[in-house]
């Protein structure tokens, strides 16, 4: 599975994928963080990957728009959004996990949600970002 980090996201999220073997950019990278929601789920289609976003209700909308214009898109893989900027490591086995389960190609006009086994909370209290 390719993914697209979605604006809403921190682009270090990319790079702790990376780390695992994903293949995902941010739109930071890309230079397209000012883009729509719209525009986001066209580029992400356009390079044939599932655009990652804590942004659940603007996406169901926008995978409708796009729906009623033919316009398919590769999927939609909706994270939890308190831990947006916090959880890197979390947020990257659950795009582990989640391409594991959905090989590419399969996920076409789909939303799905990361796979929740992966996002526990943290061990260390103390230390929110330990994972």
């Amino acid at each position: 599975m390719r993914y697209y980090l979605d604006a809403d996201l921190d682009p270090g999220i990319a790079v702790a994928a990376r780390a695992l073997g994903i293949d995902i950019v941010s739109a930071y990278e890309c230079g397209a963080s000012a883009l729509t929601d719209e525009a986001q789920l066209a580029r992400a289609a356009s390079e044939r990957r599932c655009i990652v976003t804590f942004n659940r209700d603007d996406f169901q909308v926008v995978t409708r728009m796009a729906y009623d214009k033919n316009a398919p898109h590769c999927g939609v893989l909706i994270v939890i959004p308190q831990w947006r900027y916090s959880r890197h490591g979390v947020i990257a086995k659950a795009l582990a996990a989640h391409g594991a389960r959905f090989p590419e190609d399969t996920l076409h006009d789909r939303i799905s949600h990361a796979p929740r086994s992966c996002l526990t909370m943290p061990t260390d209290p103390e230390n929110p970002r330990s994972i």
